[in-house]
């Protein structure tokens, strides 16, 4: 069962028909009119006896001695008196101690809520963002919070702690989650009766899932167990450092403590939650522990057999915002529960006065965006938005516009701004053939040295075109070979910031390696179709055959209407690459074509230069090596590339990402003696900040955007737009490049009915969990707005073009003077 998303809307008048559903395997209640009643039927269940025993005065278990109160005080924060008390008890030889902050109301109910805060985060604070006082008094519940240190991962989960590691907040030494079940929870229940509700945030909602996990059947009755914005937060980030927090100084780097790791994942012990009601609150703009994280959660606990609601707050972050509207549906939604009663949908859409703010105005540019934006292809992502005003300079709109966020192929944009800040768009880049030793006859005695410029363009046509021009220039037969010289961009080497290299199996075009010598954009094709009856092998052949590849067929021809299951696997076997070909396909099958990227572009492109001379009537004799250019060499051609502005354009409708690599590289080797990617990373800091475009926040690591990890904020990607469509020598070339809207390029579909198709020009980007679009939107009187659009965290990516349509005919509809 697919766990049951809910998303608070603004106002209770705006929230779609059909979007909200009862709470696990309650009754689910479709289109419901504004003000209704979801009625959810459960069972109360009380604690296992061993609880029970513990809260009536039973025995401890042996490891703990029983919990003894040290003081007792009474203080007053926002407004209402709490009691400020430190328990005592001993644990391995040893006593721990911990402050827990309780208020009672006047009037109580059995029961009471247990509450943790976030990291380190003194209780005080955490009371008064979430007004759980008033909670505590509207529900008639006693409320109990514990500060929520480093180790509540510690003993939590695994037999491995390390016994100095301590659960500490502001006035405590305490050990670790194990205090928790065995001291507080206990203490907490003599007092007041079973517990109705264990929540946290952030990092406390971390420790509200892993206490139960850890204990069952200590917590198996609470309904329900409440996180908020935490309860899976293995990859949070300290926003100030960008690095991951909290496990890495409690477990040690994953990479040396991998078992630690694994054995505090809450994923791996979901079984433990079996039954269990486990509400997740989590803000959709989540910067520190992302929505994902929680829907992954989400999603696991249902199938293990929990039963979950995930509610996103739209526009939420990590905040105390989203701690005051998750503290208030917990608290509602566990007393309802408990006792049976009915959960009034205005405990989940009363967020505009929760978080202080509405939804925007009808008919103005940011209330026409906000609809466009609200489409439930966008549900869940975390959303960055910067539109500025060309004419004036001002950013028009704004939606976490400084939020480093991936801007996946969006960054080719930036890379063509680099690019054209240091080279004219008529420049070429030049593919040289040199010969060393002389030419009679028409025989060189010595080899041709094929040396790489970088030209990303040289697909099969032109590099025929470049053999020609050697037999021309009166080259027939070659003794010594080819010798292989990359060039000032270097030899092949996987895309930075690439997780998964060059040397995967299924070897992507878009991921093949950058080479300062290439050919067919470093990706080779083959045709493949059935063959001539059932059981004889698949049709499969090399566009253009060439001794570097090497094709092993092992996929056979199945009967009418079989299911197509064809997988290509490209390894590296020498010098040499190896494309195993298995699966099958019905024997009334239409051919298709697969590209695979090559491991070596440079022998391949070798490979293709010689296959091709040899069909023009030359003839080259001896091995394929890699070396420099002798000094003595003489050149036979220059082979001159598509204009770079030419290739932009290729690069930016099509997003060729070997064509931004390429560039970028050749242009650091230009203008920096460096066209390693380390070069061609700083040439892209070094420009934009000679530009006076702030750089803080920017993770870079390649031209294309091919990376899970790189990071611009909205607002940085839109001002390099600006300032590239503002410089006269560089703006028609920019635009130039851009897919235009519903007409060319990555853009001609999504926008191919729109009424403002051809008047805007775009640059898509898509890598996994991120869909991007920037680009500019002309207006009819004034030079029209540019902007960025970056969604990231994204669940269904196929869905999310649809909204790109509408939210450019929401800006274009508020160009001035319109």
């Amino acid at each position: 069962m697919r766990p049951c998303w809910r998303t608070w809307a603004p106002r209770m008048d705006d929230l779609p028909g059909g979007r909200v559903r009862t709470l696990g395997r309650a009754e689910r209640v479709e289109g419901m009119d504004p003000g209704g009643d979801v009625r959810v039927r459960t069972r109360t269940r009380r604690m296992v006896a061993a609880m029970v025993a513990w809260g009536s005065g039973g025995v401890a278990p042996a490891e703990a001695a029983p919990v003894e109160v040290v003081e007792e005080a009474r203080e007053t924060v926002s407004d209402d008196a709490w009691t400020r008390t430190v328990l005592s008890s001993r644990f391995g030889g040893e006593t721990v101690q911990a402050t827990v902050w309780v208020y009672r109301p006047e009037s109580v109910s059995r029961g009471a809520a247990l509450g943790f805060t976030g990291w380190n985060r003194d209780p005080r604070e955490f009371i008064a963002q979430t007004d759980v006082a008033s909670l505590a008094d509207q529900h008639r519940v006693p409320v109990a919070i514990v500060s929520m240190g480093p180790s509540i991962y510690e003993p939590v989960l695994t037999e491995q702690a390390q016994p100095d590691r301590r659960w500490c907040g502001p006035e405590c030494t305490v050990g670790g989650g194990t205090f928790v079940a065995e001291a507080i929870v206990p203490w907490l229940v003599a007092r007041d009766g079973p517990l109705s509700l264990l929540f946290g945030a952030s990092t406390g909602a971390r420790g509200a899932v892993a206490v139960p996990q850890a204990f069952p059947g200590l917590v198996g009755g609470i309904p329900p167990l409440c996180g908020m914005s935490g309860a899976w937060d293995l990859d949070a980030l300290d926003p100030s450092t960008g690095e991951y927090r909290v496990h890495a100084q409690i477990l040690g780097e994953r990479t040396e403590h991998a078992d630690g790791w694994a054995a505090v994942d809450p994923v791996r012990h979901a079984d433990r939650l079996r039954g269990q009601r486990v509400l997740l609150i989590h803000g959709q703009d989540d910067a520190v522990v992302p929505w994902s994280r929680a829907a992954g959660f989400a999603e696991s606990l249902e199938a293990a057999g929990a039963r979950v609601d995930l509610w996103t707050v739209p526009g939420g972050g990590h905040d105390a915002a989203v701690w005051k509207a998750g503290a208030r549906a917990c608290f509602g939604t566990a007393m309802a529960l408990r006792a049976g009663e009915v959960v009034r949908r205005e405990l989940v859409l009363d967020v505009e006065r929760l978080l202080g703010e509405g939804a925007p105005a009808p008919g103005t540019l940011e209330g026409d965006v906000h609809v466009a934006l609200s489409d439930e292809a966008l549900e869940g992502a975390t959303v960055g938005l910067a539109v500025v005003d060309l004419h004036t300079g001002r950013m028009v709109l704004a939606q976490n516009a400084d939020r480093p966020m991936n801007p996946a192929s969006v960054q080719k944009v930036i890379t063509s701004v680099v690019v054209l800040s240091h080279r004219d768009a008529s420049d070429t880049l030049s593919t040289t053939v040199w010969r060393t030793g002389p030419l009679e006859d028409g025989v060189v005695d010595g080899a041709l040295v094929l040396q790489g410029g970088g030209d990303p363009g040289l697909v099969l046509e032109r590099m025929w075109k470049l053999a020609l021009d050697v037999r021309n220039a009166g080259v027939k037969t070659v003794k010594g070979g080819l010798v292989i010289d990359h060039g000032p961009v270097g030899p092949p080497a996987p895309v930075p910031g690439w997780p998964k290299g060059t040397e995967e199996p299924e070897s992507p075009p878009y991921a093949a390696p950058v080479s300062g010598l290439s050919a067919n954009y470093n990706a080779f094709a083959l045709e493949i179709g059935p063959g001539p009856e059932e059981g004889a092998p698949l049709d499969v052949r090399l566009e253009w055959p060439v001794p570097h590849l090497e094709v092993v067929n092992e996929a056979v021809t199945q009967g009418p209407r079989a299911r197509r299951r064809v997988t290509l696997e490209r390894v590296t076997k020498g010098t040499r690459e190896v494309v195993r070909v298995t699966g099958g396909m019905a024997v009334d099958a239409e051919p298709f074509r697969d590209y695979l990227g090559v491991g070596d572009p440079g022998r391949y492109a070798a490979s293709l230069f010689q296959t091709l001379f040899t069909a023009l009537g030359g003839s080259i004799q001896g091995p394929t090596v890699v070396g420099p250019v002798p000094g003595d060499a003489k050149v036979v051609t220059r082979f001159a590339s598509l204009p770079i502005g030419a290739l932009l354009s290729l690069q930016n409708k099509w997003s060729s990402n070997p064509i931004a690599e390429h560039l970028l590289r050749s242009t650091a080797a230009r203008v920096l003696d460096d066209g390693s990617a380390e070069g061609a990373v700083r040439l892209v800091h070094d420009t934009l900040t000679a530009r006076g475009i702030d750089l803080d926040k920017a993770v870079l690591f390649n031209g294309s955007g091919l990376t899970v990890s790189g990071r611009m904020t909205p607002a940085q990607v839109a001002e390099v737009l600006r300032v590239g469509l503002t410089d006269p020598r560089i703006a028609s070339d920019l635009e130039a490049s851009l897919s235009i809207w519903g007409v060319d390029g990555t853009a001609r579909r999504p926008g191919r009915d729109d009424d403002n198709a051809g008047t805007i020009r775009v640059k898509t980007g898509t890598v996994s969990g991120v869909k991007a679009l920037a680009g500019v939107v002309g207006c009819p009187r004034t030079r029209g707005f540019v902007f960025a659009l970056l969604v990231n965290d994204v669940r269904r990516s196929w869905d999310v073009p649809r909204v790109w349509s509408p939210f450019l005919q929401a800006i274009q509809a508020h160009c001035p003077g319109e």
